[in-house]
């Protein structure tokens, strides 16, 4: 696809596109829409082995518990230093599920920079944006 100097893939429009002043689509917005759709699945395919290698990772506020997760957010590690002993169960719970939230948007922000370097101008946790805004209105 040919783009202009300094216009990115997927531009400043949204994941479906740009609309004008008049609220209709360019002419030109099905074509465009078509090769962004393209150039991200291509990227996919060559580029599934790089997200299954994405792991997460956090430690615990209090640097009791460490915890690990893969790309897709399953937990695949938990270590408890020595200091988790002396926490009660629901401290230790509660510090538990917090570091693995956090391994998880580590995973998930080394996803989208993996998305955002490969798709020039592809904004993943955008389009994550507007999918759920589409589809909340459709509850």
């Amino acid at each position: 696809m040919k783009r202009r100097s300094g216009e990115h893939l997927w531009g400043s429009s949204t994941l479906y596109g740009s609309h004008g002043e008049s609220g209709q689509m360019n002419v030109d917005e099905p074509r465009v829409m078509a090769e962004r759709a393209a150039a991200l699945q291509a990227w996919l395919a060559r580029g599934q082995e790089e997200l299954d290698r994405i792991t997460g990772r956090a430690d615990s506020e209090s640097g009791a518990v460490t915890v690990t997760v893969a790309g897709d957010g399953k937990v695949t590690d938990v270590t408890f230093r020595p200091r988790a002993l002396r926490l009660d169960s629901e401290a230790l719970a509660t510090e538990v599920l917090a570091t693995v939230q956090e391994a998880q948007r580590d995973a998930a922000r080394r996803a989208d920079e993996l998305m955002r370097d490969a798709v020039d101008g592809f904004d993943p946790a955008g389009a994550r944006d507007e999918l759920h805004r589409m589809l909340s209105h459709w509850r």
